[in-house]
């Protein structure tokens, strides 16, 4: 007894592996944006643009060190200074023609002007500049899935219309097979409803082809692998979106305010610097220039350094910089305005599809019953197939127009949710 209890539980196991094994697979929207993005080549980018601030943030931020540099220096000169004439009784010492230096020199900065910091926040902001040019990139593979995403359900709900035409056409066979056999229709009536079902199968075949095609082209967008069984969650329906948070908008600022560092550096470059300095080294002559020995000496103290010639420059630089940022701004406002009408041609098409798919219901109603009056009447002998295959297509064209406005409104509502980045 206990053996059949435990192969009772190993054959549950078993059975639920394999319906696991066999679940249908099953994916959302917002998962493939998420793979998209994560898959994109350029996505790599983003790593490489925050090493790049690292280094140069480290090699600006090495401006606060000592500054040491090597030197060494041999010359001959045609001429030394020298008494121009002999005192009486004294030698007057000769300073060499030839003259030798090596030493080392060490400065440093007590006061840039605030460069170095200055330098160090515009290297940060390029760098938030670059990836924020790296979003704007990246949120065009929304719309890619959007088009991709809801063509694979507009055709799902195509073939499911399919299959209850399919049904239509079927029961209708089935009504004139029992009219054939009373012999009171004819077999051509069968065939007309017979090459309309083979048309239908034909249609299907075209649907899955459409379909898997347009699964392979999302797979490769998002790295992950989807077969002819995967399932796509259909979105909710969301709201118009009026307000705009595209990632366009932040770039701008951005660069607005690389701009404004950039304007700020001009006038950290014309401030004074000040900076301690230390020499020492070996020479000959040393300090005492009329010593002929190698002799070992240092120097040292504050320096003060102004520099004038950015005066000449720095009107037309800052009047530059302005031109750019006059030109950012007006990249702004154009971006604005584009973007605006287009939310204005979306939600204009949504206040459409609305307004159409509230008839819609209305007309597929009427126009079913009046397919079900009509196979009533051909099963009576008062109509033939082809009348009632002309009701049947005409309902099945309601369904397919109401199919179309629900995808066409889902559509355009994400459409909206996309253009204005919400």
């Amino acid at each position: 007894m206990t053996k059949k209890i435990y192969l009772f539980f190993i054959l549950i196991c078993l059975g639920s592996l394999a319906t696991s094994a066999t679940a249908q697979q099953s994916i959302t929207i917002e998962e493939c944006y998420t793979l998209a993005r994560d898959n994109y080549p350029l996505t790599k980018q983003r790593d490489l643009i925050t090493q790049s601030e690292s280094y140069s943030v480290e090699n600006a931020s090495k401006g606060y060190l000592p500054d040491i540099s090597l030197h060494a220096q041999a010359t001959y000169q045609s001429d030394v200074p020298h008494i121009p004439f002999d005192v009486p009784g004294i030698e007057t010492p000769l300073v060499p023609k030839d003259q030798y230096k090596v030493y080392g020199e060490l400065r440093q900065v007590i006061y840039d002007g605030g460069a170095i910091k200055l330098n160090k926040d515009v290297v940060s902001t390029e760098s938030l500049t670059k990836q924020q040019q790296l979003e704007v990139e990246l949120y065009t593979l929304k719309e890619r899935i959007n088009q991709l995403y809801f063509g694979i359900l507009l055709i799902d709900e195509q073939e499911h219309q399919l299959s209850l035409r399919k049904k239509d056409l079927a029961l209708g066979m089935s009504k004139v097979d029992a009219t054939i056999t009373a012999g009171t229709a004819l077999k051509s009536n069968r065939n007309v409803l017979q090459v309309e079902l083979l048309k239908a199968n034909q249609t299907q075949i075209e649907f899955q082809s459409i379909r898997l095609a347009y699964l392979d082209m999302l797979s490769q967008m998002i790295g992950r692998t989807l077969s002819e069984n995967t399932s796509l969650v259909k979105p909710k329906a969301v709201d118009r979106y009026n307000e705009i948070n595209r990632p366009e908008l932040k770039l701008f600022d951005l660069q607005t305010q690389s701009l404004s560092l950039k304007n700020n550096q001009l006038e950290t470059a014309n401030r004074p610097k000040v900076q301690l300095f230390l020499q020492g080294g070996l020479g000959r002559p040393g300090l005492n220039i009329f010593d002929d020995q190698f002799k070992g000496y240092f120097t040292g103290g504050v320096q003060v350094a102004w520099p004038l010639m950015g005066y000449y420059t720095t009107n037309n630089t800052r009047s530059m910089i302005t031109l750019e940022q006059d030109q950012v701004s007006l990249k702004r406002q154009t971006f604005l305005y584009n973007t605006n009408l287009q939310l204005k041609r979306n939600n204009a098409e949504i206040d459409k599809l609305n307004m159409l798919l509230s008839s819609d219901d209305e007309i597929i109603d009427l126009l079913s019953t009046i397919k079900s009056t009509s196979l009533a009447q051909m099963e009576n002998g008062i109509l033939t197939a082809n009348d009632y295959l002309v009701e049947v297509n005409k309902e099945d064209q309601a369904r397919q127009t109401k199919i179309l406005h629900e995808m066409q409104l889902l559509m355009s509502q994400y459409a909206s949710k996309t253009t204005s980045g919400n």
